[in-house]
């Protein structure tokens, strides 16, 4: 049985070496993990967003190479600003429900609630360069640049047969794999 849970409490490698997982996409893939590399800060910057507007961005700096996956967790560091849109791939938004889009404001206002302080429902997955796009809002009355830094974890990863003994890991949007996009 697999010992490990996305999403954790605390932030570590969702797996270790000698591992297996199941990237969980369209037609899912098994894996061993043969390596682990932490990546400590990737900010990215969202230049002279207008006053009241959003922007949206593809992640390219995120990108890993196809024998990996990585296990990010990221954060608003630009007072004022918001994502309002995550999408992995283009249009198949992430953390929406039938009824209800994304607002994640800046860091700052985490303060007093413990799954947003330790960024634990801000945690995702990324396989090779399967495109991702961020949307961001300034809030603000004045344009501005705006920042979000992402940390976590890089897995150089082998294929292998399928089995039951591996951690299944979500590496695009669930409405990605219910309509087949990718």
């Amino acid at each position: 049985m697999v010992d490990r849970k996305i999403h954790s409490w605390h932030f570590e490698p969702v797996v270790q070496i000698g591992q297996k997982v199941c990237l969980l996409t369209p037609s899912p893939k098994y894996f061993e993990v043969e390596w682990i590399e932490p990546i400590p800060w990737i900010k990215i910057t969202w230049e002279n967003v207008s006053a009241g507007s959003e922007k949206d961005r593809e992640l390219k700096e995120l990108y890993v190479e196809d024998d990996e996956f990585a296990q990010y967790r990221f954060a608003v560091i630009t007072s004022g600003f918001a994502v309002t849109k995550m999408e992995c791939p283009k249009a198949a938004g992430m953390w929406v429900t039938k009824e209800t889009g994304l607002t994640i404001p800046d860091h700052s206002t985490f303060t007093t609630y413990d799954p947003l302080k330790r960024l634990q429902l801000l945690e995702f997955y990324q396989w090779k360069d399967t495109k991702r796009y961020m949307t961001l809002k300034n809030t603000t009355d004045t344009a501005a640049d705006g920042e979000v830094v992402f940390f976590g974890y890089v897995f150089k990863i082998r294929e292998i047969e399928a089995t039951d003994k591996a951690l299944k890991i979500p590496v695009v949007s669930r409405l990605a794999v219910r309509s087949k996009i990718i």
